[in-house]
């Protein structure tokens, strides 16, 4: 165990005064800051109710959130700096934490003649307030509902605003055109920091996204992503997608997003940045032999339509969901 605990253990800076507000935001279930505020207020209420009425209760709540959070800050894990992973290192003290809330709404707020009105505006306060976290909440945005992306570190990081593409910057026109078809876009790697454009472009055609990689760990067992296909004519047909779009330059339309209008060399490295532009211009030349030109085609992309080159007729594909629509491993990562 204590090999196990001393490779585990980095040295690293945490910088509070950005970590603490995602964390509280996170834990919460809100990206508002008002709400979030309100809940960690009925929090605090609760365990101090809760305190004068079950001691013991109380006292064996904090001190198991207070020994978790200790201990996490003693062993030092990996990404304690990032509020989305130390989030997950607390996600074992939320329920605790759920149960002050509880006690500041569940609990008698005085002992008097007036008990009734008090319990239902205590009722009437926590109708308001549950209302106020699903309406606030990530899944009040209608884009988390129907994204395929879902899993994205942008998504899961709600307590932040999402990147966007910038006013005025060049869309690929052929996103206009698809008009809710699903799409099999190329290439995609897994690297939640500097992948944004695909979902940022779904929000303009509004379909089903299924990503094909040069990665094979993700379509191959034991992983096997639902939604990820081998760049290979055989699996792109069998995806029941309606196009294939392939980016000549996936790293540089991330670029356009990013602060500064460049990646650092840390988020995207040369060798990867060329891994990605060879990656894609190798699958559309062997397309072009096999599938002849592709129909459409700017300074960014390249599509093929498959109903037309596969030979077959598609199988409807559902517009994309945050169920049906998120990649859904056989087997995970360790770690992930």
């Amino acid at each position: 165990l204590l090999e196990v605990v001393t490779s585990k253990r980095i040295e690293q800076s945490i910088p509070w005064r950005g970590v603490i507000p995602g964390i509280l935001k996170l834990q919460a279930g809100t990206g508002s800051g008002w709400l979030a505020a309100l809940f960690w207020l009925a929090a605090t209420i609760g365990f101090v109710l809760l305190a004068r009425r079950e001691r013991r209760l109380a006292l064996f709540t904090a001190t198991v959130v207070a020994g978790h959070v200790v201990g996490l800050l003693f062993l030092s894990p990996f990404g304690l700096e990032s509020p989305v992973i130390f989030g997950r290192y607390l996600l074992p003290v939320l329920p605790f934490v759920l149960l002050w809330v509880a006690a500041a709404f569940g609990s008698r707020w005085k002992e008097v003649a007036e008990i009734g009105r008090l319990r239902a505006l205590q009722g009437g306060i926590f109708a308001v307030s549950l209302g106020a976290l699903v309406a606030l909440g990530p899944f009040g945005d209608p884009v988390d509902r129907r994204t395929s992306f879902l899993h994205h570190n942008d998504f899961v990081g709600f307590y932040k605003p999402r990147p966007a593409l910038p006013a005025g910057e060049e869309v690929p026109d052929i996103y206009r055109q698809l008009h809710g078809a699903t799409v099999v876009e190329f290439p995609w790697l897994f690297i939640w920091e500097t992948n944004h454009s695909f979902y940022l472009y779904q929000e303009i055609h509004r379909g089903r996204v299924i990503v094909a990689t040069p990665q094979h760990i993700l379509f191959r067992p034991p992983l096997a992503l639902r939604n990820v296909v081998a760049p290979e004519p055989g699996a792109i047909c069998r995806s029941g997608a309606r196009y294939l779009i392939v980016h000549r330059n996936a790293a540089r339309e991330e670029d356009r997003i990013a602060p500064g209008g460049r990646l650092s060399e840390g988020e995207m490295a040369q060798p990867l940045r060329r891994m990605l532009r060879e990656s894609a211009a190798g699958l559309a030349d062997s397309l072009k032999e096999t599938w002849g030109p592709p129909f459409y085609a700017d300074r960014w992309v390249r599509a093929w339509d498959l109903r037309a080159v596969c030979g077959a007729p598609h199988t409807a594909t559902p517009a994309a969901s945050a169920s049906a629509a998120t990649a859904s491993p056989a087997r995970k990562l360790p770690g992930r």
